[in-house]
């Protein structure tokens, strides 16, 4: 879904990676996902770019409040 055109599928591939690290970065489990995210911001291929910046803009909306002291 990451590779596709449709924005749509990006979208949802976004969210769903963002929930994933929303419940999984707070137990110490996924310490690598900002990491990733910030290398695929930059990647040569669009889609990837859009999801890696639409699934942080999402994490920061469904991470507890508490975990952004």
């Amino acid at each position: 879904m990451l590779g596709s055109n449709d924005k749509k599928d990006i979208k949802n591939a976004a969210i769903c990676l963002a929930i994933v690290a929303a419940e999984e970065i707070p137990q110490g489990k996924w310490d690598e996902f900002l990491q990733l995210m910030s290398e695929n911001a930059t990647n040569q291929v669009y889609s990837y770019r859009l999801a890696a910046v639409m699934s942080v803009g999402y994490l920061s909306e469904f991470l507890p409040s508490n975990c952004l002291n």
